[in-house]
């Protein structure tokens, strides 16, 4: 079910609580379809696959100008336009690895920590998305209890 517009910004929002950069948090949060859905571990597994994405996009046009400079015989760049180029391949590499090692660290899916964890943290849902709203009061008070 895709959620509105009003309801993927109030989850964003409880995502970023308490972030160090909140509105650029919101920002990656909104973006992540379907986010006030999502386990923490899902939103942030997104966000970073998004931040991966574009960073190759940026490594590809830093390799697009070399290439081209490279055809050209070098005329394109100067020296240390080319050596600025090659830094910022450098770091784009770097940050893909800090991006795969911090995927790598998040929990399988159905791990106990993911449901224990992980679903304390993810924002409310609503009662008409989560399956102990069809049960009991007693079935969702002890599915409740179970999640933390």
């Amino acid at each position: 079910m895709q959620e509105s517009a009003t309801t993927a910004a109030a989850a964003a929002l409880r995502y970023c609580d308490g972030a160090l950069h909140r509105e650029l948090c919101v920002a990656a949060v909104a973006a992540v379809p379907d986010a006030g859905n999502k386990t923490l571990p899902e939103v942030i597994s997104a966000v970073l696959g998004r931040a991966a994405a574009a960073v190759r996009a940026a490594a590809a046009n830093c390799s697009a100008y070399l290439r081209s400079d490279a055809r050209r015989g070098g005329g394109l760049l100067g020296p240390r336009q080319r050596l600025a180029l090659s830094d910022c391949l450098e770091l784009f590499d770097h940050t893909i690895d800090e991006l795969a090692a911090a995927a790598a660290a998040l929990p399988p899916e159905n791990s106990p920590a993911t449901s224990a964890t992980y679903r304390r943290c993810s924002p409310a849902r609503s009662p008409t998305s989560t399956p102990a709203s069809t049960a009991s009061p007693t079935a969702a008070a002890a599915a409740a209890a179970t999640r933390e």
